[in-house]
């Protein structure tokens, strides 16, 4: 994960809320995201009878983020769960996608790992 930051070849989309995003909620002992991270809440990705959004919806989401289909895209939200989502939309619209599954609550609690808000 480390060595993907700042890498060309790799996107990251964090899942958060874009409260945790910005690190105005913090749930580790430091808020705010991985570096160059966007963010697509995962509940953006329902309609309001809850019910998953089109596939052409779900690409304008990621394309007016700018999540690059050519890139390796990295999913991450708190501990794993809400950035499921986020995967299997990628994956639905033909992305490179994988997850990092230890997330926010391995990145913000390493303090030598940088972060941005």
């Amino acid at each position: 994960m480390k060595a993907a930051v700042g890498n060309p070849k790799f996107a990251f989309v964090d899942a958060r809320s874009p409260q945790e995003y910005k690190g105005e909620q913090v749930n580790a002992k430091r808020g705010g995201h991985i570096p160059g991270a966007v963010n697509v809440d995962w509940v953006t990705q329902f309609n309001p009878d809850g019910t998953v959004k089109s596939a052409p919806d779900l690409a304008k989401t990621y394309e007016d983020q700018k999540v690059a289909k050519d890139k390796q895209v990295i999913v991450y939200c708190q501990v794993g769960f809400r950035s499921a989502m986020d995967y299997f939309s990628l994956r639905l619209l033909g992305y490179n996608v994988s997850h990092y599954d230890a997330s926010w609550n391995e990145w913000g609690n390493d303090t030598s790992l940088p972060i941005e808000q």
